[in-house]
């Protein structure tokens, strides 16, 4: 059978576009390559090679997600989120992006669409049982003021990762910022438990006892944190107020004085260790200490000092 010039004509042209439609795309895959290894190393470099991939095919969501990270890693997030979301339209099942999505808008100061973008990840994810998924989230819940949805989370990461004493802390402190003490209580014992060793663990132990009204467990406590790290002007600072809440007023002083020495900044010191001296008598120590407070910015004892020390 002969094959007329036209249709011959066709077939050529096909066969050539094919060629070069298959180098198009085997060049695109050294260029995505190219970059993906130099992400690391060289973020131009793989910044431009992604470029480079993409150009050659359009389609591909993974130049796009990779592009996306180099701009999210240099903080040009705009871009990236541009990147991420045609990532996610060349490929719906792509769903990692949502998370650097939730990163790159946390960047950009918008935590709602942050807490958003980690919802439909965790969403179209069900059976994640990464532990800090979930404290991600939690920690993004937290700024926004949701304490509870934060406590949520934070109980999942914990029931996915029993022995991680962290995943106990973030609850910790959710419940301690939250001013529910009692359960920021019971949840800074579990951390001890699992590590006793850490003086901040047992320097917001003191805290919490502390905004109990629970005064001398409180001193007790922060002396275990300075056991363990001496050198701790703010644990110093707190068992004074713990002291002076006992109108143990020799204590209270020596550790303001403590806290002075290791901070000699801090105008709070002063100005508490103002306080404690006048309640002990000595009003002209009490008067330099809340001047020297001043000087130093700190006016809360600014109408004292005027009424007792002028």
């Amino acid at each position: 059978m002969k094959i007329s010039f036209s249709s011959q004509f066709a077939l050529i042209f096909s066969f050539v576009i094919s060629i070069n439609y298959s180098t198009a795309q085997n060049n695109a895959k050294l260029s995505f390559h190219k970059g993906f290894h130099l992400l690391t190393i060289d973020k131009q470099e793989a910044l431009k090679h992604l470029t480079n991939a993409i150009q050659l095919d359009s389609t591909n969501a993974e130049s796009y997600y990779y592009r996306g990270l180099v701009h999210y890693k240099l903080e040009e997030n705009k871009k990236a989120l541009d990147d991420f979301s045609k990532a996610l339209y060349y490929d719906s099942s792509l769903n990692i992006v949502y998370i650097y999505k939730g990163f790159t808008y946390r960047n950009l100061g918008d935590i709602n669409q942050a807490v958003t973008e980690f919802n439909t990840y965790l969403d179209k994810n069900p059976s994640d049982t990464s532990a800090y998924s979930f404290i991600l989230r939690g920690k993004w819940k937290q700024q926004l003021g949701n304490y509870s949805g934060a406590i949520e989370d934070y109980n999942m990461a914990v029931a996915l990762k029993p022995i991680e004493e962290k995943y106990y802390y973030y609850r910790f402190l959710t419940m301690y910022n939250k001013q529910n003490y009692k359960m920021a209580l019971q949840e800074i014992n579990k951390v001890i438990a699992l590590n006793s060793e850490f003086y901040g663990y047992h320097y917001y132990k003191g805290n919490t006892l502390f905004f109990l009204h629970r005064f001398k467990e409180s001193i007790a406590v922060y002396n275990k944190s300075l056991t363990l790290n001496d050198y701790n002007s703010d644990a110093y600072f707190q068992r004074g107020l713990a002291y002076e809440q006992l109108h143990s007023f020799d204590e209270a002083t020596e550790s303001y004085n403590m806290a002075i020495i290791m901070n000699p900044n801090d105008g709070a010191y002063y100005s508490k260790r103002g306080n404690s001296k006048y309640a002990h008598g000595d009003k002209v120590g009490a008067c330099d200490d809340w001047d020297q407070a001043n000087t130093l910015g700190y006016y809360e004892d600014y109408e004292k000092m005027k009424k007792l020390c002028e």
